[in-house]
């Protein structure tokens, strides 16, 4: 199946603005942001740091394994996840939540000029979650993006709400979770809800999926993106030891 990341690049250059993302940190004197996505309209930068461009080639491969009918998004900003997700899944209802008005009617229009199944409504989670998915998709939500606030504890207060309203087998792909130290909410939801994770440690934000089952065929896929606990950490102070130079940055002009 043919890539969706031309399509995706294209809506967004059809409407006046150049994708931003996917770069390499090192090419940009170690900016941790560089891989993350925002977009240019002339010299102006608009949008947040959504998913990577690597994230997105990898979420795209899901389809090859998934058939979801309903697709929740916490946190539309720009509209790049909630595109990307509704030309993944062309076949599912997307639905994203925000509480910036700019950024949903922004995302609207590219979802009308470009006939998606898709809608993004002004609203804010936890507490807007269930009236949102009632009122648009009319059922259990199968697969969500959780890619708003970035702590535990709204990381647990989002997923309470999703899982109120997702079918028991529903995945749920949380953003963000190494780069912005959120494990350990993970490992709560994971003791609460009675639930299983894998900590996706080569994708750029440090992604997690949260899941009740996997076939074989998805794990195995997954499992190339993923390391044991033991093994990340020992990698760490692998590449702590041999190539980190915490010099380097400050020669560069850094500054915190």
């Amino acid at each position: 199946m043919a890539s969706i990341i031309p399509q995706v690049v294209g809506i967004y250059r059809a409407a006046g603005y150049e994708t931003i993302s996917g770069f390499s940190s090192y090419h940009f004197f170690n900016a941790g942001e560089a891989p993350f996505t925002f977009f240019l309209r002339g010299q102006q930068t608009v949008g947040c740091l959504g998913l990577a461009l690597q994230e997105v080639m990898f979420l795209e491969n899901f389809r090859d394994y998934l058939a979801p009918r309903r697709v929740l998004v916490i946190g539309n900003a720009f509209g790049w996840s909630t595109v990307a997700l509704a030309l993944i899944f062309p076949q599912a209802k997307t639905l994203a939540i925000d509480i910036d008005a700019s950024g949903v009617q922004f995302t609207n229009e590219l979802i009308d000029c470009n006939h998606l199944s898709a809608r993004a409504v002004v609203a804010e989670s936890p507490t807007g979650v269930a009236g949102a998915v009632e009122k648009q998709l009319g059922g259990p939500v199968d697969f969500c993006l959780i890619d708003a606030m970035h702590d535990n504890q709204s990381l647990m207060a989002d997923f309470g709400a999703v899982h109120a309203v997702a079918a028991s087998d529903a995945f749920v792909l949380c953003h963000d979770v190494i780069n912005w130290h959120m494990i350990d909410g993970v490992k709560q939801i994971e003791a609460q809800y009675k639930l299983k994770s894998k900590l996706l440690t080569r994708t750029p934000s440090g992604m997690a999926l949260i899941y009740s089952l996997l076939n074989p065929a998805f794990e195995s896929y997954l499992d190339c993106f993923s390391d044991p606990p033991e093994r990340f950490h020992l990698l760490r102070q692998f590449f702590l030891a041999n190539h980190a130079d915490p010099i380097a940055r400050f020669m560069a002009g850094y500054r915190p």
